[in-house]
This record gives structure tokens, C-alpha cells and sequence, in this order.
């Protein structure tokens, strides 16, 4: 609710923040067990459609199962979160701030705008909470730009995975799938802990700003 006052609206939002920080560790570390099934899988350690091995074969089914459960869950989470994350400055009555909270969810779901609307919604709501209203609400922070391009690059690297993975047909393919799968993985590495300290700091921001003096503008 986009209406709620700013104290119980901070407090939801430090809620929102320590469970999308919890799926955000946990899709980290099965990002790192995808990863290394994938190399050894490229490597030829084992070959999935041929190995007989009915515990290894388990395990990948299981691992996969969890990870498209947690990325379900961080995907509807990452929007609760930003949606609380606006609406809380659009509370603060903030100047500048161009964004419902509604819209700054959805501009992930718009293809073409996808690609620098969400990022424009982020620095906002960034730049709103640590303070910096009017002519600095579209200042630029390093955090968020490499946010936002490990971003870009891992949806880029799993599409490709993905096409691979459907189409392929030989062998090489399906080792293009896995090494564009493995690439994706290198670079979640990255965007992991940078989305867990941008939300982190965000949350920081409005706890210290939003509920001891109410509004900034």
C-alpha cells in the first residue's frame, strides 16, 4: 500500500529488506552449485544424458527445482521491495521524484524501456532516500550503474543459455548452452552482493532519514 505512513511504511520496508537479503544469499549460493555442475558438466567429470549415477542425476534435478523456485520468489520479492521502497518516498512528498510506485516496478515488464527505465526509477528512489532532492534526484552512483550492468549482463548471458539450451541439437551446442551458463554464473557472482548492499543501503537511508525527520522536501 502506497498510502501507509512513513514510520510503519520504513518499518515494512526493513521487513521486506532482511527476507529479499535472505533469497538473495540463498540464490547466490545455488548460483554457485549451478556453476560448478555446469563446469564439470563441460569439463566431461560426468555427461548428464548418458551417467547412470541416480544420486548425481537427483541432486542436479533437486538444485535445479531450487533454483527456479528462488528466482521466482526474488523476482516477486525484488518487486514487493521496490514498490515499498517508492512508495515510501512518495510519502516523504519528495521533490523531483517522477515515479508511482506502481510504475517503478512495471517499467521492468515494458520491453526496449526495460533496458534504462527501471534504472532511472532505482537511482531516484536512491537518491531520495540518502537525501538528494531537485536537480540531484538523476545524480548517477556508482553502486547502481554496476548494479544495473551486471544486471543487463546476466538477463543477456542466460537468454543465450537459454536459446542454446531449447534449440541445441549437438553436442556443441549444448556446450555453448552450458559455457553461456556458466558465463551468467560468473557474473551473478557479482550482482549478488551488489544488490544485497544497494538494498541494504537504500533500507540504511530511509531508516535514518525517512523516520526521524518525516519528509526531507
Amino acid at each position: 500500500m502506497a498510502d501507509l505512513p512513513l514510520a510503519e511504511g520504513t518499518a515494512l520496508l526493513d521487513i521486506r529488506t532482511k527476507r529479499l537479503k535472505l533469497l538473495l544469499y540463498a540464490g547466490l549460493g545455488l548460483v554457485i552449485v549451478d556453476m560448478l555442475l555446469s563446469l564439470l558438466e563441460l569439463v566431461g567429470v560426468y555427461d548428464l544424458e548418458t551417467t547412470e549415477n541416480l544420486g548425481l542425476v537427483l541432486f542436479i534435478v533437486v538444485s535445479g527445482l531450487g533454483i527456479l523456485i528462488v528466482a521466482i520468489a526474488l523476482v516477486i520479492y525484488f518487486c514487493l521491495w521496490i514498490y515499498r521502497a517508492a512508495a515510501n518516498v512518495v510519502a516523504a512528498d519528495f521533490e523531483g521524484f517522477a515515479y508511482t510506485p506502481g510504475w517503478a516496478v512495471g517499467w521492468f515488464f515494458i520491453p526496449v524501456a526495460n533496458i534504462f527505465m527501471p534504472y532511472d526509477a532505482m537511482r531516484q528512489i536512491w537518491n531520495a532516500s540518502h537525501g538528494f532532492g531537485g536537480h540531484h534526484i538523476k545524480d548517477n552512483n556508482p553502486l547502481l550503474i554496476a548494479w544495473w550492468a551486471t544486471w543487463i549482463a546476466s538477463n543477456a548471458l542466460g537468454n543465450f543459455a537459454l536459446q542454446y539450451q531449447l534449440s541445441g541439437t549437438t553436442p556443441q551446442e549444448l556446450n555453448m548452452a552450458l559455457t553461456w551458463g556458466v558465463l551468467s554464473g560468473l557474473v551473478d557472482l557479482i550482482l549478488y552482493p551488489i544488490a544485497i548492499m544497494m538494498v541494504t543501503q537504500i533500507n540504511a537511508a530511509q531508516q535514518r532519514h525517512f523516520r526521524t525527520e518525516g519528509v526531507f522536501a
